[in-house]
């Protein structure tokens, strides 16, 4: 409704003074000359149509002038319309703020996250060991975005800042401008990590042009060994050997892929960051948090995960093992909190097993997939499970599935046949499904059908 407004009060904006002037000339004959005696008939047509030419001419000549030099009245209206204007669209984008605030809020709590709308003071001053946020003036943190996870802090939120330039100028001009930078940002803490204070961005056309100059105004960390990466990306800090020795050919292989990225780093800290693309919808958000997320693992050097062998590497769906008994059950009746807590802990053990294969495969347990673990299994269930997998026995997983499987109940072992497979469906779409992925899921289902099928 505020658009159609907006829209009719430009259209008054620009009608009104042609409308006066239309009205002038009505009053006044059309024209400020006046009116000439009529020539002979036989030079009638030709007079009368130049006649009508010069007074359209004097009407729009009238007209611009009245636009360029509008009178008292007129110049008021102006001011009333544009300041009408101006009130109605601050209106509009409070209303738009307010829905995104709105919409923002329902998926972080559908999700399990915390949302604020308006800035995290500590968090700000925590960020501050970072340059980016030490730059400019007006700094401001907007719809910040926490997990509930005890493993790692990640947080998402909007930062802006602006910079002045000009002033001071000579012959005693003042004249300034401001320039704006907005980010979309995912901070992740955690104590066990350990990383050397260093920036890592895309190169752009000013670096590559400064080094063919021989200007190092930051000093750029290149890797012989690796030259995709080094002209891909501008990497810089204070302790250079510990910065190379922390970039091992796997991490370098890994940002390679991923031309894009932008993230400083320092301690126990990490920082995400993306230059602001737009408003970004709630599902974009979490997309972007698992793209963090990606790099948080690619970096986490304490985590030292050791990953399941996938199905493919096993030729397809692994042989039934013969019995052992060396198993241990993941879940205990006590600890039985999720949504899951009315199945028996027998059945919750080897759905815990059947997920943390799963979640482990595409070496990324995700916020949201760890959100969804807590709440099936219960809270902590998702550190549970990150500290499980460095020692998992992978090569034998599929061993502790069957015989767990065999020593279900009946009631238990048909659930595993007619709804487990709902269950982990939900698990893999939680964070986006690809196709990888499904085949993986297929083929555990195929195994656990198929062991069931010797209970």
């Amino acid at each position: 409704m505020q658009v159609r407004i907006i829209y009719v009060l430009w259209a008054l904006l620009f009608l009104f003074p042609i409308t006066a002037l239309a009205q002038e000339s009505a009053l006044t004959g059309g024209s400020e000359e006046p009116q000439k005696e009529t020539p002979a008939a036989d030079k009638n047509s030709t007079v009368d149509s130049n006649k009508k030419q010069g007074e359209k001419s004097d009407d729009w000549s009238d007209i611009i002038e009245l636009l360029l030099n509008p009178t008292p009245l007129i110049t008021a209206l102006y001011v009333v319309f544009i300041i009408v204007l101006l009130i109605l669209g601050g209106l509009q984008q409070i209303r738009r703020n307010k829905e995104r605030t709105l919409a923002l809020n329902a998926w972080a709590t559908e999700n399990g996250f915390e949302y604020l709308p308006t800035q995290d003071d500590e968090l700000l001053t925590k960020m501050q060991v970072f340059p980016l946020f030490n730059k400019g003036q007006n700094r401001r943190m907007i719809n910040v975005i926490k997990t509930k996870t005890d493993n790692v802090k990640m947080t998402f939120f909007e930062y802006s800042y602006i910079v002045s330039t000009g002033g001071g100028g000579y012959g005693g001009s003042s004249r300034r401008s401001t320039l704006g930078f907005e980010y979309a940002v995912v901070a992740f803490e955690h104590n066990s990590l350990n990383l050397p204070k260093f920036i890592l961005r895309p190169e752009g056309m000013l670096d590559r042009l400064g080094e063919a100059i021989g200007w190092d105004g930051s000093r750029d960390i290149d890797f012989d060994q690796h030259p995709e990466f080094s002209k891909s990306f501008v990497l810089n800090g204070e302790d250079e050997p510990a910065i190379r020795n922390f970039f091992d050919r796997e991490k370098l292989d890994f940002f390679a892929q991923r031309k894009e990225t932008c993230i400083e780093a320092g301690h126990s800290f990490l920082i995400y960051v993306r230059p602001f693309p737009g408003i970004l919808k709630p599902e974009q958000i979490g997309d972007f948090f698992n793209e963090g997320y990606s790099v948080y693992t690619a970096l986490d050097v304490q985590s030292s995960k050791v990953l399941p062998p996938s199905l493919e590497s096993r030729g397809g769906v692994p042989p039934l093992p013969t019995s052992r008994q060396s198993d241990t059950p993941l879940a205990e009746a006590s600890t039985l909190t999720g949504e899951l807590n009315h199945l028996s802990p027998e059945l919750v053990s080897v759905l815990e097993l059947c997920a943390l294969y799963l979640v482990a495969l595409d070496e990324e347990f995700s916020p949201i997939e760890q959100t969804w673990v807590d709440e099936k299994f219960g809270p902590g269930s998702a550190d549970r499970f990150i500290k499980l997998m460095p020692t998992m026995d992978w090569e034998n997983c599929f061993n502790d599935i069957y015989n767990q499987l065999l020593r279900l109940n009946p009631a238990d072992q048909h659930y595993m046949k007619t709804q487990a497979s709902v269950l982990f469906q939900e698990l893999m779409e939680s964070d986006g499904l690809e196709g990888i992925e499904q085949e993986r899921l297929i083929g555990l289902m195929r195994y656990i059908s198929e062991s069931l099928g010797q209970a």
